[in-house]
């Protein structure tokens, strides 16, 4: 009815909440087309670059980072890491300092990537509009920009509006196809 809409949006009829929700709906499916666009279009970037050589310690600097984690988490569940690891992981141990190492590998790849486009493209993060660092906060899961300001550096900021420049240099220079999904309820797919 009428009232209970009233109640619970700040739309006053039942049509225009109906209105509502439709554009919204329509709003996240197009959120989610650009980000399935971009995230295709990304990991072929990721699949073809190659990373001759990685250094030892910026692989141990991650892996730690994401072990002392998992250890923190091991302690609030009153577990040895060990178990931890079995646990909520499924592997053994040996598995896991495995798969932290190539977690820390395609993070420096990925950082890596980012680099080589930005330098080769003349991108940076200088000059740093208001939108892109709302952008940022909103892709690292911030709460407000207020938080995220005063969370990272002026240089960190300027490394994320770089990160993002770069993104939307690669995605708008792809030729991506979209196919044609069977059911119009079906996500159609991304060709690069």
């Amino acid at each position: 009815t009428d009232e209970f809409v009233a109640s619970i949006s700040d739309c006053k009829t039942v049509e225009e909440y109906q209105q509502y929700v439709k554009e919204e709906l329509v709003k996240s499916r197009e959120n989610e087309r650009e980000m399935n666009r971009r995230n295709a279009v990304w990991e072929i970037v990721m699949a073809n670059a190659k990373v001759t050589a990685y250094s030892d310690s910026d692989i141990q600097a991650i892996a730690s980072e994401y072990k002392s984690y998992d250890e923190s988490a091991a302690e609030d569940f009153k577990m040895t890491f060990e178990d931890y690891v079995k646990t909520y992981q499924n592997m053994s141990l040996d598995e896991y300092n495995t798969a932290i190492e190539d977690m820390a590998k395609q993070e420096i790849k990925q950082e890596l990537v980012i680099d080589a486009i930005a330098e080769a493209e003349n991108i940076n993060g200088d000059d740093m509009t208001e939108e892109e660092i709302e952008r940022c906060a909103r892709e690292q899961n911030y709460d407000n920009v207020s938080d995220y300001k005063k969370s990272r550096e002026e240089a960190d900021m300027k490394e994320d509006v770089k990160r993002i420049r770069v993104m939307d240099f690669v995605v708008g220079s792809a030729a991506v196809t979209e196919t044609p999904a069977a059911d119009s309820s079906e996500t159609s797919g991304s060709g690069v």
